[in-house]
């Protein structure tokens, strides 16, 4: 399997995981929660390229790639520290609706 197609198949797996855990975790309505979400994906889709060309002609070509690497790091931080307030909202909301399919 060709690498981009392998890099394209973990982020389909990736955004479906994290669009779940979005709507899932929010105290606000489904709606507004997809909405928002997906309005900083596309936003920060949108911006990304133009943004890291500037970057890129104005200080080098590593600067975006070192600027996405940090980023990673501290996502994964802030994931692995905030992993357990996570789990314990995805257990409450199976809860539910566990309860609300078992009537």
């Amino acid at each position: 399997m060709p690498p981009v197609f392998a890099t394209r198949a973990a982020y389909c797996n990736d955004h479906t995981i994290f669009t779940t855990l979005a709507i899932e975790v929010s105290p606000f309505s489904r709606s507004i929660s997809s909405g928002t979400y997906n309005f900083l994906r596309w936003a920060g889709a949108a911006v990304a390229p133009v943004l890291s060309g500037f970057l890129a002609q104005a200080e080098s070509p590593q600067l975006p790639f070192t600027i996405a690497a940090v980023i990673l790091v501290a996502a994964t931080v802030l994931l692995t520290a905030r992993r357990r307030s996570l789990t314990e909202a995805l257990e409450a909301e199976a809860a539910v609706y566990e309860g609300a399919t078992s009537d």
